[in-house]
């Protein structure tokens, strides 16, 4: 009996280790899936913060570019916008007699006032700062 008994406790040895080495097993393809899934993962946030970093430089350039159009605008803003207290008085002469076709602007409001004027020099002032 001894010998059976040995024998057992032998063979029960053997499993418990097939077993270990099957839950091992287990385990690294449990760890493999789970890398795999953060792969995935990390190429996803790269696509989406290589987009992120494109459409911020468009932005950085549209930015520039209206920097750039505000400038004539600060300038004159510079020269005289500050001559009025009040931000809605027009910047053109309401009595203008236009020299192209002759039309006069009597009845009709300007196209952009002092205030616009500020803003723009605000705006500019800003865009140079940064």
């Amino acid at each position: 009996m001894t010998g059976d008994t040995s024998d057992l406790i032998e063979r029960l040895k053997e499993d418990a280790e097939r077993l270990k080495v099957h839950a091992i097993c287990e385990d690294i393809r449990d760890a493999i899936d789970h890398i795999a899934a953060l792969e995935s993962e990390i190429a996803q946030l790269r696509d989406g913060s290589i987009k992120f970093a494109i459409a911020n430089a468009k932005l950085g350039a549209r930015c520039t570019e209206l920097e750039a159009a505000l400038e004539p605008f600060a300038k004159e803003a510079e020269a005289w916008a500050d001559m009025w207290e009040d931000a809605f008085t027009p910047i053109i002469d309401t009595n203008h007699l236009c020299e192209n076709c002759g039309h006069s602007n009597t009845d009709e409001a300007a196209n952009f006032t002092v205030g616009d004027l500020r803003r723009a020099r605000s705006l500019a002032s800003k865009g140079r700062a940064e």
